[in-house]
Protein backbone atom coordinates (compact mmCIF):
# COMPACT_ATOMS: atom_id res chain seq x y z
CA UNK A 1 0.00 0.00 0.00
CA UNK A 2 2.90 2.33 0.74
CA UNK A 3 4.39 1.69 -2.69
CA UNK A 4 1.11 2.46 -4.45
CA UNK A 5 0.85 5.75 -2.57
CA UNK A 6 4.46 6.55 -3.45
CA UNK A 7 3.83 5.80 -7.13
CA UNK A 8 0.77 8.05 -7.19
CA UNK A 9 2.83 10.89 -5.74
CA UNK A 10 5.77 10.36 -8.12
CA UNK A 11 3.51 10.21 -11.17
CA UNK A 12 1.26 13.04 -10.02
CA UNK A 13 -1.94 11.07 -10.70
CA UNK A 14 -4.91 9.94 -8.65
CA UNK A 15 -4.92 6.36 -9.89
CA UNK A 16 -2.75 3.76 -11.66
CA UNK A 17 -4.19 2.13 -14.76
CA UNK A 18 -2.27 -1.11 -14.20
CA UNK A 19 -0.48 -2.46 -11.15
CA UNK A 20 1.19 -5.85 -10.93
CA UNK A 21 2.72 -8.09 -8.32
CA UNK A 22 6.40 -8.37 -9.24
CA UNK A 23 6.68 -11.98 -8.15
CA UNK A 24 4.92 -14.31 -5.72
CA UNK A 25 6.07 -14.24 -2.11
CA UNK A 26 6.19 -17.87 -0.91
CA UNK A 27 5.78 -16.75 2.70
CA UNK A 28 2.54 -14.86 1.98
CA UNK A 29 -0.72 -16.72 1.24
CA UNK A 30 -2.05 -15.86 -2.22
CA UNK A 31 -5.38 -14.92 -0.61
CA UNK A 32 -3.66 -12.14 1.32
CA UNK A 33 -2.04 -10.87 -1.86
CA UNK A 34 -5.21 -10.78 -3.94
CA UNK A 35 -7.17 -9.21 -1.07
CA UNK A 36 -4.63 -6.40 -0.79
CA UNK A 37 -4.70 -5.76 -4.52
CA UNK A 38 -8.49 -5.97 -4.55
CA UNK A 39 -8.59 -3.27 -1.88
CA UNK A 40 -6.49 -0.97 -4.07
CA UNK A 41 -9.02 -1.38 -6.89
CA UNK A 42 -12.06 -0.76 -4.69
CA UNK A 43 -10.37 2.34 -3.25
CA UNK A 44 -9.99 3.70 -6.77
CA UNK A 45 -6.20 3.79 -6.63
CA UNK A 46 -5.71 1.04 -9.23
CA UNK A 47 -7.80 0.11 -12.27
CA UNK A 48 -6.47 -3.35 -13.13
CA UNK A 49 -4.18 -5.77 -11.29
CA UNK A 50 -1.73 -8.26 -12.75
CA UNK A 51 0.92 -10.79 -11.80
CA UNK A 52 4.52 -11.21 -12.92
CA UNK A 53 6.88 -14.20 -12.77
CA UNK A 54 3.78 -16.33 -12.25
CA UNK A 55 3.47 -20.09 -12.62
CA UNK A 56 0.31 -21.52 -14.14
CA UNK A 57 -0.75 -23.40 -11.02
CA UNK A 58 -0.45 -20.34 -8.80
CA UNK A 59 -2.18 -18.16 -11.37
CA UNK A 60 -5.16 -20.51 -11.44
CA UNK A 61 -5.19 -20.69 -7.64
CA UNK A 62 -5.21 -16.89 -7.47
CA UNK A 63 -8.07 -16.66 -9.97
CA UNK A 64 -10.02 -19.36 -8.14
CA UNK A 65 -9.46 -17.53 -4.84
CA UNK A 66 -10.71 -14.26 -6.33
CA UNK A 67 -13.79 -15.95 -7.80
CA UNK A 68 -14.55 -17.78 -4.55
CA UNK A 69 -14.28 -14.64 -2.44
CA UNK A 70 -15.77 -12.19 -4.91
CA UNK A 71 -12.51 -10.26 -5.33
CA UNK A 72 -11.08 -8.49 -8.36
CA UNK A 73 -9.09 -10.92 -10.49
CA UNK A 74 -5.69 -10.64 -12.07
CA UNK A 75 -6.31 -9.23 -15.54
CA UNK A 76 -2.99 -10.09 -17.12
CA UNK A 77 0.32 -11.89 -16.67
CA UNK A 78 3.80 -10.51 -17.30
CA UNK A 79 6.41 -13.26 -17.60
CA UNK A 80 9.66 -13.77 -19.47
CA UNK A 81 8.91 -14.83 -23.04
CA UNK A 82 10.83 -14.63 -26.31
CA UNK A 83 11.96 -16.79 -29.20
CA UNK A 84 14.59 -18.20 -26.84
CA UNK A 85 12.28 -18.61 -23.86
CA UNK A 86 8.96 -20.19 -24.76
CA UNK A 87 8.44 -22.20 -21.57
CA UNK A 88 5.10 -20.44 -20.97
CA UNK A 89 3.72 -22.17 -24.07
CA UNK A 90 3.19 -25.29 -21.98
CA UNK A 91 0.77 -23.98 -19.35
CA UNK A 92 0.76 -20.23 -18.63
CA UNK A 93 -0.26 -19.01 -22.08
CA UNK A 94 -3.03 -21.63 -22.45
CA UNK A 95 -4.30 -20.59 -19.00
CA UNK A 96 -4.32 -16.92 -20.03
CA UNK A 97 -6.13 -17.82 -23.24
CA UNK A 98 -8.73 -19.87 -21.37
CA UNK A 99 -9.29 -17.19 -18.72
CA UNK A 100 -9.17 -14.31 -21.26
CA UNK A 101 -6.21 -12.63 -19.58
CA UNK A 102 -3.72 -10.31 -21.22
CA UNK A 103 -0.12 -11.45 -21.63
CA UNK A 104 2.71 -8.91 -21.71
CA UNK A 105 6.11 -10.61 -21.97
CA UNK A 106 9.22 -9.03 -20.54
CA UNK A 107 12.77 -9.68 -21.79
CA UNK A 108 11.48 -9.98 -25.38
CA UNK A 109 15.06 -9.82 -26.70
CA UNK A 110 16.32 -12.51 -24.32
CA UNK A 111 18.79 -10.30 -22.51
CA UNK A 112 20.26 -9.07 -25.80
CA UNK A 113 20.80 -12.49 -27.40
CA UNK A 114 18.23 -11.73 -30.08
CA UNK A 115 19.93 -8.45 -31.04
CA UNK A 116 23.13 -10.07 -32.31
CA UNK A 117 25.31 -8.19 -29.83
CA UNK A 118 26.94 -11.34 -28.44
CA UNK A 119 29.51 -13.56 -30.15
CA UNK A 120 30.39 -16.97 -28.74
CA UNK A 121 34.16 -16.45 -28.74
CA UNK A 122 34.12 -12.83 -27.52
CA UNK A 123 33.81 -11.13 -24.16
CA UNK A 124 30.46 -9.70 -23.10
CA UNK A 125 29.98 -6.13 -24.41
CA UNK A 126 30.38 -3.46 -21.72
CA UNK A 127 27.08 -2.54 -20.11
CA UNK A 128 25.22 -5.52 -21.59
CA UNK A 129 22.76 -7.62 -19.65
CA UNK A 130 25.33 -10.43 -19.46
CA UNK A 131 27.69 -8.14 -17.53
CA UNK A 132 24.98 -7.05 -15.10
CA UNK A 133 22.72 -10.08 -14.55
CA UNK A 134 23.86 -13.12 -16.54
CA UNK A 135 22.16 -15.81 -14.43
CA UNK A 136 18.88 -16.07 -16.40
CA UNK A 137 20.68 -16.23 -19.75
CA UNK A 138 24.01 -18.00 -19.26
CA UNK A 139 22.47 -21.37 -20.17
CA UNK A 140 22.10 -20.16 -23.75
CA UNK A 141 25.82 -19.50 -24.14
CA UNK A 142 26.60 -22.50 -26.36
CA UNK A 143 27.18 -23.44 -29.98
CA UNK A 144 23.61 -24.62 -30.55
CA UNK A 145 22.15 -21.25 -29.58
CA UNK A 146 24.59 -19.26 -31.67
CA UNK A 147 24.02 -21.48 -34.71
CA UNK A 148 20.28 -20.75 -34.44
CA UNK A 149 21.05 -17.05 -34.02
CA UNK A 150 23.07 -17.11 -37.25
CA UNK A 151 20.04 -18.47 -39.12
CA UNK A 152 17.85 -15.91 -37.40
CA UNK A 153 20.20 -13.14 -38.53
CA UNK A 154 19.85 -14.32 -42.13
CA UNK A 155 16.06 -14.24 -41.80
CA UNK A 156 16.23 -10.67 -40.48
CA UNK A 157 18.32 -9.66 -43.47
CA UNK A 158 15.80 -11.24 -45.83
CA UNK A 159 13.03 -9.20 -44.19
CA UNK A 160 15.12 -6.03 -44.32
CA UNK A 161 15.05 -5.51 -40.55
CA UNK A 162 17.40 -5.89 -37.60
CA UNK A 163 17.45 -9.03 -35.50
CA UNK A 164 15.80 -7.10 -32.68
CA UNK A 165 13.11 -5.84 -35.04
CA UNK A 166 12.35 -9.37 -36.21
CA UNK A 167 12.27 -10.72 -32.63
CA UNK A 168 9.80 -8.02 -31.57
CA UNK A 169 7.82 -8.53 -34.77
CA UNK A 170 7.55 -12.25 -34.00
CA UNK A 171 6.07 -11.38 -30.61
CA UNK A 172 3.74 -8.78 -32.08
CA UNK A 173 2.31 -11.41 -34.43
CA UNK A 174 1.89 -14.00 -31.66
CA UNK A 175 -1.87 -14.51 -31.21
CA UNK A 176 -1.67 -14.68 -27.41
CA UNK A 177 0.67 -11.72 -26.81
CA UNK A 178 -1.03 -8.46 -25.89
CA UNK A 179 2.16 -6.39 -26.17
CA UNK A 180 5.83 -7.02 -25.40
CA UNK A 181 7.44 -4.93 -22.66
CA UNK A 182 10.36 -2.96 -24.09
CA UNK A 183 12.81 -0.67 -22.30
CA UNK A 184 14.58 1.64 -24.76
CA UNK A 185 17.38 3.55 -23.04
CA UNK A 186 18.72 5.45 -26.05
CA UNK A 187 17.01 7.02 -29.10
CA UNK A 188 18.43 4.37 -31.43
CA UNK A 189 16.64 1.68 -29.40
CA UNK A 190 13.35 2.87 -30.88
CA UNK A 191 14.37 1.77 -34.39
CA UNK A 192 13.68 -1.99 -33.88
CA UNK A 193 10.31 -1.12 -32.33
CA UNK A 194 9.36 0.81 -35.45
CA UNK A 195 10.57 -2.09 -37.60
CA UNK A 196 8.36 -4.49 -35.65
CA UNK A 197 5.32 -2.25 -36.03
CA UNK A 198 5.77 -2.18 -39.80
CA UNK A 199 6.67 -5.85 -40.22
CA UNK A 200 4.19 -8.35 -41.62
CA UNK A 201 4.73 -12.07 -40.99
CA UNK A 202 2.68 -14.92 -42.37
CA UNK A 203 1.60 -17.74 -40.08
CA UNK A 204 4.06 -20.00 -41.88
CA UNK A 205 6.95 -17.58 -41.36
CA UNK A 206 6.03 -17.12 -37.72
CA UNK A 207 6.11 -20.88 -37.23
CA UNK A 208 9.41 -21.21 -39.12
CA UNK A 209 11.08 -18.61 -36.90
CA UNK A 210 9.80 -20.46 -33.83
CA UNK A 211 11.28 -23.71 -35.12
CA UNK A 212 14.78 -22.19 -35.35
CA UNK A 213 15.04 -22.29 -31.56
CA UNK A 214 12.89 -25.34 -30.81
CA UNK A 215 15.85 -27.50 -29.82
CA UNK A 216 17.34 -25.05 -27.33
Amino acid sequence: MRQVEASLVRLGVDHLDMYLMHEPDPSTPIEETVRAMHDMVTQGKVRYIGASNMSAWLLMKALWTSDRLGLHRFAWVQNSYSLLDTSDDAEVIPACRDQQLGYTPFSPLAGGFLTGKYQLGDDYPAGSRMTMRPEPYVGWWNETTFAALDEFSQSAQQHGVSMAGLALGWLRHHPDVTAPIVGPRRPEHFAPIQEALELTLSDEEHLRLSSLFSGI
